[in-house]
């Protein structure tokens, strides 16, 4: 699969926006702190890369 240079900025991007979207709906919902919110979120893109190396194989 041939890769562009947009694609990896689209990629870093879309993460960006999950992040932020998990820090603003996960921590009123779920009462966490500021540094819980970012860590659930970090841990959440880190499984969702896993999933993408798993599926580019």
């Amino acid at each position: 699969m041939r890769r562009y240079p947009h694609d990896f900025a689209f990629i870093i991007i879309f993460i960006l926006v999950m992040v932020l979207n998990q820090l603003v709906l996960a921590a009123p919902a779920l009462e966490l702190s500021l540094a819980d919110s970012v860590s659930l979120a970090l841990k959440n893109n880190y499984e969702i890369k896993i999933a993408q190396a798993d599926r580019d194989k």
